[in-house]
């Protein structure tokens, strides 16, 4: 049993590198007006970076959920401050870890995930965590980011976790602590 198993596995990998070149890669958050989001926490900071870059200001908004951006007070306007961030300060990244939680109950199925990064600057280091939600099958208003919470790595202690609070943090640069600015 074990060796067909290993058979099926060995047929389905081969098929996939095969086909693997004529797949499009995929850049979009939200397709049909759906967030769809990325499996891997690189794919998921590759395209962000890809909106930043373009100073995507509609497409950044877009992968908020509809939750979050009820939530948030002048989401919109705070993007700029975002985008600004990335584009000036940020000189490579690398995962950091996080975590995913998933659970099925009377139907409804619901899949969190928190993407942890550490940014990188000229004088520093930033965490970074990504709040999401990729699938609400029980309130689809709950899909998409929910919070993005950026602080100086050496922060750690005092910020993390905050995204679970509200929608979004940004470290003050200039009062060099954490504090709570809606994104």
């Amino acid at each position: 049993m074990k060796l067909i198993v290993m058979i099926i596995s060995a047929i389905i990998a081969f098929f996939s590198w095969i086909i693997s070149p004529f797949v499009p890669e995929r850049t979009e958050f939200v397709v049909d007006g759906k967030y769809v989001g990325f499996s891997s926490p690189n794919q998921l900071m590759d395209n962000f970076l890809l909106l930043t870059d373009a100073e995507d200001m509609d497409g950044i908004y877009a992968i908020f959920s509809p939750k979050a951006k009820k939530e948030a007070e002048n989401l919109q306007e705070k993007i700029p401050e975002l985008i600004e961030f990335f584009n000036d300060n940020v000189t490579s990244w690398e995962t950091d870890g996080g975590y995913g939680e998933s659970s099925s109950i009377g139907g409804i199925s619901v899949f969190r995930d928190q993407h942890q990064y550490l940014l990188h600057t000229d004088d520093t280091i930033f965490s970074c965590d990504i709040d999401l939600t990729k699938i609400d099958t029980g309130d689809s208003d709950n899909e998409g980011f929910y919070s993005i919470l950026i602080y100086p790595d050496e922060m750690y202690q005092y910020c993390s976790g905050f995204g679970a609070i509200t929608v979004a943090f940004i470290f003050s640069i200039q009062q060099r602590k954490c504090i709570r600015t809606i994104l």
